[in-house]
C-alpha cells in the first residue's frame, strides 16, 4: 500500500494503471473523505491541475488505511 499526500499526475498515473491492471485499488481524498478514485478532473477542468491525496493497494489495506489516515 502506498498513499501521496499531493501527487502530480505526471508522477503517478502510469502507476495507479498498473495497480488497476494487477488488481488493486485506489482511493482519492475529497472533502467528504476517502471514495473510489474515478479520475483525475471533472470534465471541465484541466487533469493537470488535480492535486488530491490518492492511496493504493489492496482493498483490505486501503479500508485500515482510510479508518486512521492523517487526512
Amino acid at each position: 500500500m502506498a498513499w501521496f499526500e499531493r501527487p502530480n499526475i505526471w508522477d503517478v498515473a502510469g502507476c495507479l494503471a498498473l495497480v488497476r491492471a494487477a488488481g488493486g485499488d485506489i482511493l482519492e481524498h475529497q472533502p467528504e473523505g476517502w471514495r473510489s478514485f474515478s479520475g483525475f478532473s471533472e470534465a471541465d477542468d484541466d487533469p493537470g491541475r488535480s492535486s488530491a491525496a490518492i492511496a493504493l493497494g489492496k482493498r483490505s489495506s486501503l479500508e485500515r488505511f482510510a479508518d486512521q489516515s492523517p487526512l
